[in-house]
């Protein structure tokens, strides 16, 4: 593809840079930057100041950091890396260039960069506190106090860089002109109707004047006077700027604006805000990479003359052809022309599997092949046991051996854990539904560097490879897109699905070492199941390469249908194979208010209507549950510092129940409210006005009780029941319970469930 001249913005950008560095011809202080602004190609800095030709980096000493612990960042300077600081969102570039630089793991390099704020590094750079920072393009007022204390700038465009601008999720407009958003930034445009969205006031939302978003803002509205600020909607730090978009009341007629890896890589609740397409492009890494996008520019190493040698060396390494491949590894893209491999864009496809049939309906039920038992051990490799027809089984079984072979290449045995595995230790999973087989064979990551061998419970490989197959059809399964019917637009559904399981799922309870936000699989996979997708090393996403869950609630996947596998599998193994039915309801989990709520978001058996109705019925009684929850603990919280809620919703006998489960909820206190009337239960209710005789003699009798659960097949059954007031505990989100051991009789039948 052929590469476009810099964008409009960029030119603007280094051109008001230059501008400031010639605005006063008897100010010895200048910015020297590269002569072109085509990011296509690097240039040298050029030395102004006389100063010696640089030698060759201190290689040697950034090797042997590799070998030793760094606890902190100054320490870097005594092994041959500069002292470095910079803007916010350009924290993952210095992580990742370290992580490369001096062999280290991400997590440890993660250890050694602290940034401040493009202002604050700025000021810290001039005042030698450290040696280069790594920041958007400077402003006027930057230049100005370089000038006043006498200091020489350097800058190196090492990055290219979005200004990107963001809205909520739910604001229904997707794309504005650059004229449209100069007009909303300069107050002619007022509400969203105004531009084909909602009849909602625009609140456009700005950083303060020192941040290096502003300054690309106020070279973007060029001419066009910027809209003077109501206090409220200035925003000191980018992360409460993204947060009144994402998350507060008013966060549905906000806009605002961020630079593209902050917004994409760092920002916790990136996937509630949306990124406006400008002049009809969508900020990506594609359209970044072709140059489509409109609004690019660069993120810079800046040093001065009073810096030591090592920061221009650092800045020649980072603009190398290791540097720059350091770069597009730290999810940035490299400004020297490389060419952007296929494993860091965005996947694009469409379904390549069978047609969709026209009568299509979707399945209500699918069958699932117990895999535990389903294979056996010859000679040091796995072999399925468990199909009729033979020759496919053998031809699977041949797989099997060649991929366990390439992968015998990579055996480490401090990560085998030989005991019950094959012979090195690799581990075999099976996934068989509908007439779909899948396998994923590898190594776990369970070395002894602290890196675990799942990730929240899911496997991750230091090596794996994937084998997928339609069994009823006797096929491979080579592409990832031949599990999707033809021409099906799949992609977003199975992008949001693995980032809600990640969220979800993986975020929720566990620290997986995130490098960045997940935004879209990148790449064609390689290593793919019929529910998963395995990341490889060296992702950008993860430090170690988990396989990602995946679900599709919209029927794109030939894998959903139904199809009865009686007649392939064998005799010995009939028993393993079951029916089971699809849940009638598409589920999704938010938080509001620090509340964890779970929404129905659609429904492949039930109209729009029927959907929107069921969910305001569950959503309204899990209100009221958490208003009962709150009597127990009133500052019960699911976010914060508090341990994440997920809130379940049952119907049983006669009765709702919404539960939490959670670490830290206690005996996982429920509400429940009488199917009938929605009256909350209480103990009146289930035993009787006398319940109180049921207390053991360490519950307090003058507290009123939540009947939570209650169980039992005999003679006597079991309830479980937490105050209704907040009594003291040892952790603020721990609910007490209290055993009450009641006889069968005074149990009111209406809710009594038999076990």
């Amino acid at each position: 593809m052929q590469k476009k001249k810099f964008s409009e913005l960029a030119v603007l950008l280094c051109a008001s840079v230059l501008l400031c560095s010639c605005s006063d011809p008897g100010n010895s202080a200048q910015i020297v930057t590269s002569e072109t602004a085509d990011t296509t190609e690097a240039t040298s800095t050029v030395d102004t100041h006389g100063s010696e030709s640089v030698g060759e980096p201190q290689t040697e000493e950034i090797a042997e950091t590799a070998d030793r612990e760094i606890e902190t960042v100054e320490e870097t300077d005594g092994v041959g890396l500069p002292r470095m600081d910079g803007s916010t969102s350009a924290t993952p570039l210095e992580i990742g260039l370290k992580s490369g630089f001096l062999g280290i793991p991400y997590d440890q390099a993660k250890e050694l960069v602290s940034h401040t704020t493009t202002h604050d590094s700025f000021k810290r750079l001039i005042n030698g506190e450290v040696d280069l920072i790594f920041s958007v393009p400077i402003s006027e007022e930057q230049q100005k106090m370089a000038d006043e204390a006498g200091v020489t700038l350097f800058m190196e465009p090492v990055a290219r860089e979005g200004f990107v601008f963001v809205v909520n999720e739910d604001n229904p407009v997707d794309s504005l002109t650059s004229e449209q958003l100069r007009k909303i930034y300069s107050g002619e445009i007022t509400n969203w109707s105004q531009v084909g969205g909602n009849d909602e006031p625009i609140l456009p939302y700005q950083r303060n004047t020192d941040s290096g978003s502003q300054n690309y803002m106020t070279v973007f509205m060029g001419d066009t006077p910027l809209l003077p600020p109501k206090t409220e909607l200035v925003q000191g730090m980018m992360m409460s700027l993204m947060d009144a978009i994402a998350v507060y009341d008013n966060s549905a007629g906000a806009i605002g604006y961020s630079v593209y890896s902050y917004a994409a890589q760092m920002y916790a609740n990136a996937n509630k805000v949306k990124f406006i397409a400008v002049d009809g492009v969508k900020p990506s890494k594609a359209a970044m990479a072709d140059e489509s996008y409109p609004l690019l520019s660069c993120t810079y190493i800046i040093y001065t003359d009073k810096s030591p040698e090592s920061a221009r060396e650092f800045a020649e390494k980072v603009l190398s052809d290791e540097g720059q491949r350091y770069v597009l590894e730290s999810g940035y893209l490299p400004v020297n022309g490389m060419e952007v491999p296929e494993k860091y864009l965005p996947y694009e496809a469409v379904g390549t599997g069978e047609p969709k049939p026209a009568d299509f309906e979707p399945s209500r039920e699918y069958s699932q092949l117990y895999w535990n038992d389903v294979y056996k051990k010859s000679d040091g490799y796995f072999e399925l046991d468990f199909l009729n027809d033979e020759e496919l089984q053998a031809r699977i079984n041949s797989d099997i051996r060649a991929a366990m072979d390439e992968l015998r290449k990579y055996y480490e045995p401090e990560c085998s854990g030989e005991s019950e595995y094959a012979n090195d230790g690799i581990r075999l999973h099976i996934s068989c539904r509908n007439g779909y087989l899948s396998l994923t064979l590898g190594y776990w990551n369970d070395k002894s560097d602290g890196q675990s061998s799942f990730m929240g419970g899911y496997e991750v490989y230091h090596h794996a490879e994937t084998l997928t197959y339609d069994l009823i059809n006797g096929r491979r399964i080579e592409r990832f897109s031949d599990l999707f019917y033809e021409g099906e637009d799949f992609l977003p559904d199975i992008n949001k699905s693995i980032a809600d399981w990640i969220n979800q799922e993986l975020l929720a309870y566990f620290d997986p070492a995130q490098k960045q936000d997940f935004s879209c699989i990148l790449g064609e996979p390689r290593l793919f199941t019929i529910d998963s997708i395995g990341l490889e090393s060296n992702n950008l996403y993860f430090t170690s390469a988990p396989f990602l869950c995946y679900s599709d609630d919209n029927w794109h996947s030939v894998v959903k249908q139904y199809r009865d596998m009686s007649g392939i599998i064998n005799e010995k193994y009939l028993d393993e194979l079951h029916d089971y039915e699809y849940s009638e309801w598409d589920i999704s989990f938010i938080t509001e208010d620090g509340d964890t709520y779970k929404r129905i978001t659609g429904s492949a058996y039930h109209t729009d209507e029927e959907v929107k109705a069921e969910d305001e019925f569950w959503y309204s009684l899990q209100k009221r549950a958490w208003e009962t929850f709150r009597k127990a603990n009133p500052n019960w919280r699911s976010g914060g510092d508090l341990y994440h809620v997920d809130i379940g919703t049952n119907k049983l006998n006669n009765r709702y129940s919404i539960g939490l489960r959670s670490p830290g909820a206690g005996e996982y206190p429920h509400a429940n409210f009488d199917a009938d009337t929605l009256e909350l239960i209480t103990m009146e209710m289930l035993i009787g006005d006398d319940w109180r005789q049921y207390l053991s003699d360490t519950a307090d009798p003058e507290l009123n009780y939540i009947p939570s659960e209650w169980w039992g097949d005999g003679k006597i059954i079991t309830v479980l029941a937490y105050p209704d007031s907040p009594i003291e505990t040892e952790w603020e989100q721990y609910v007490c319970t209290v055993s009450l051991s009641v006889p069968r009789e005074v149990m009111n039948e209406r809710y009594f469930t038999p076990q």
